[in-house]
């Protein structure tokens, strides 16, 4: 490491109104938060503060050199105040640019060894090895380990489980064959590997390749990513391990179909998942060296009275709190999202560390996310870090005997993966198969298409997040199903008991493509008696055709309706003013001061059926509602007709 010597704080005996001598607390007690432009640093140096220049050559070690002067010296500065498991100083840095980009980072400022600081808004972090490859990197990956399989109650800590169908041998050393062993489901601990196949052709079993890999799988044959995983299988002395492309058959349909419907049980018997988190692609592999800026630099700093402490200064791993999809493209994929959330221990190589994460724990080399279960975050604290606390919260929300939590939780699931990317449009429900066999255990309710028996008008009324949702171009899901757009989906869930059902379900009709009824469908329909109002397509009157609700109703109750579609209409559907209609489904909040009506707005495909499809939601407020003179039960009702629909 470089040694940098600061010399001594003697010169300024006062406290530094600016930088507060990098003490948490003022003269007065008063918890001391840094805030400021580097312009006003620089002239604290100048008036000799050797705090505030300990900052600024800090700092200046990492601003890029194409800064140009005026951009560097109104650059913003200030400490991040989140109650973060990073326990030492946490600088952010904000500029935008004269071009008008905007660029942000963070620096790191940490001691090794706890109370051996002066400094006391400095506190303890960590290390990385560097290389995730290297045996500093697996003693670590060890320690995780051993600390889950002996002190955590996740699944299958020191338990023998069935072996999946097929596995890769791998043996124990680099000298032994790898084979593709066709088990009997004997008891055994196995890996399993989470990865982005890529664009380019991953290596995989076939009926023409199924005999040749039950002798002999080539090393030359396999990607980087593979090489890597089995390397990480061997040296934490595991023999088997299950891929995905080796271990199912990828030109058998019937061989996939079991094979994948069956993916909750592999993950979740798993030992141990391996995820080339940092990857796009089989040639990323699983194993990096870290950037230099990402190493700590040792700064050696003295006291008043002459006493030399080391303090740690790096670029911060997760600029902008970006622990999730933005720098690692493997949590962009939907299929790694149940992966993830069904094993019980995962292991991320990433682009600058590995990282760990369990039903009880999520930790990373840098100290920057490290939680355990029983710990309680700030809100903003457990946003910041939602992706790397996901597994913990999914156990404890499972693990929750409220249908309230479990509905949620649903919810939540749903916003997630919708807004992942899937190669194939038709894996919209097998890649989400296995959260939904988990959540059927604790929840003992029937799967439809995505929703739930017990929670069913809720669960319809899901929006899309932007016009950016389209449909698919072959059908996959009913048009009352979330799966059948593609796009972010979005609940507005909420608590209240205080609610009026309008509509009734009268039947639910979802048949699958296999025996599996997570898995792939042929056909669904939903029957439903409510209150039906017809209305027309129109622009929205309120917001410009650039905006989120780029639509209105107008409809022949005299109602006022908020509409949002859920995907782009056709050319020509608003000239033709379109004929809709809004189906009443339920009533939220109390009668004063305020509360609102949920609507699916649907259009006719077949007349003398009454067939429907979904295509939006529609709300109002509640002066928009009319009585119903004599009726108690409800303060307000639709004038509308009461109708049975079948929506497909």
């Amino acid at each position: 490491m470089t040694t940098i010597s600061l010399g001594s704080g003697k010169a300024l005996p006062e406290r530094c109104s600016l930088c507060n001598n990098l003490q948490r607390l003022d003269r007065n007690g008063r918890p001391w938060r840094f805030e400021t432009i580097i312009s006003k640093l620089e002239a604290s140096v100048d008036s000799g503060c050797q705090f505030c220049m300990f900052l600024l050559s800090s700092i200046d070690h990492f601003i890029p050199p194409q800064w140009e002067t005026q951009e560097r010296a109104r650059t913003y500065v200030y400490e991040y105040e989140a109650d973060l498991p990073f326990e030492g100083l946490l600088v952010c840095i904000d500029c935008y640019r004269a071009d008008g980009v905007r660029e942000q980072f963070a620096v790191d400022f940490f001691t090794l060894r706890p109370a051996t600081c002066p400094w006391t808004s400095i506190g303890v972090g960590s290390e990385i090895c560097g290389d995730t490859s290297s045996e500093a990197a697996f003693a670590k990956i060890s320690q995780w380990l051993r600390e889950c399989t002996h002190n955590h109650t996740c699944y299958n800590g020191n338990r023998l489980t069935p072996l999946p169908k097929r596995v890769v041998y791998v043996g124990d050393s680099d000298g032994n064959q790898l084979r593709l062993y066709e088990t009997e489901n004997e008891p055994a601990k196995y890996m399993c590997l989470s990865h982005c196949w890529g664009t380019t052709q991953v290596t995989k079993t076939t009926t023409a390749s199924l005999r040749q890999y039950k002798n002999n799988i080539p090393w030359a044959d396999l990607s980087t990513t593979f090489r890597h995983a089995i390397t990480v299988t061997r040296k934490l002395g595991i023999q088997y391990i299950w891929i995905d492309s080796l271990c199912i058959i990828q030109d058998s349909e019937e061989d996939w179909r079991i094979e994948s419907s069956k993916m909750a049980s592999i993950y979740e018997n798993s030992y141990l998942t391996v995820a080339a988190t940092k990857s796009g692609g089989g040639t990323g592999g699983c194993f990096s060296t870290a950037s230099p800026e990402y190493k700590a630099v040792e700064l050696i700093c003295d006291d008043d009275d002459g006493i030399t402490y080391p303090v740690y200064v790096r670029r911060n791993l997760h600029d902008n709190y970006n622990v999730g999809p933005g720098n690692n493209p493997l949590l962009k994929r939907g299929w790694v999202f149940q992966e993830r959330l069904l094993s019980p221990r995962v292991l991320h190589f990433g682009m600058q560390e590995v990282l760990w994460e369990c039903m009880e724990a999520a930790e990373c080399e840098c100290s920057y996310v490290k939680n355990k279960k029983e710990l309680q975050l700030s809100s903003v604290s457990e946003y910041l870090l939602r992706q790397m606390l996901g597994k913990i919260s999914h156990g404890i929300k499972l693990a929750s005997q409220s249908s309230q939590v479990l509905r949620g939780r649903w919810h939540e699931i749903v916003a997630e993966y919708s807004s992942l990317d899937l190669t194939f449009q038709k894996d919209i429900f097998p890649a989400l198969s296995g959260v939904a066999k988990q959540m059927q255990r604790v929840r003992g309710s029937k799967y439809l298409a995505g929703l739930w028996e017990d929670n069913l008008i809720e669960d319809l009324l899901w929006g899309t997040f932007s016009l950016s949702a389209d449909r698919p171009s072959k059908w996959r899901a009913p048009t009352w199903s979330w799966a059948s757009v593609n796009g972010r989906i979005q609940y507005n869930s909420d608590s209240s008991e205080d609610k009026r059902i309008f509509a009734r379900i009268l039947d639910v009709q979802c048949v699958p493509l296999a025996p599996d009824s997570t898995a792939e469908l042929a056909s669904a329909t939903l029957v439903v008696s409510g209150y039906m109002a017809t209305a027309s397509l129109c622009l929205n009157r309120r917001l410009d055709a650039t905006g989120v609700y780029r639509y209105g109703i107008e409809a022949d109750d005299g109602e006022d309706y908020d509409f949002k579609s859920d995907y782009t209409f056709p050319e020509g559907s608003v000239d033709k003013r379109e004929v809709l209609y809004c189906l009443w489904m339920r009533r939220k909040g109390s009668d004063n001061p305020y509360w609102h009506c949920d609507c699916l707005v649907l259009k006719c495909v077949d007349g003398a059926d009454q067939v429907y499809e979904r295509v939006g939601l529609a709300w109002l407020a509640k002066h928009h509602l009319s009585p119903l003179v004599g009726d108690d039960s409800l303060s307000f009702v639709p004038k509308a007709e009461l109708v049975t629909v079948r929506i497909r």
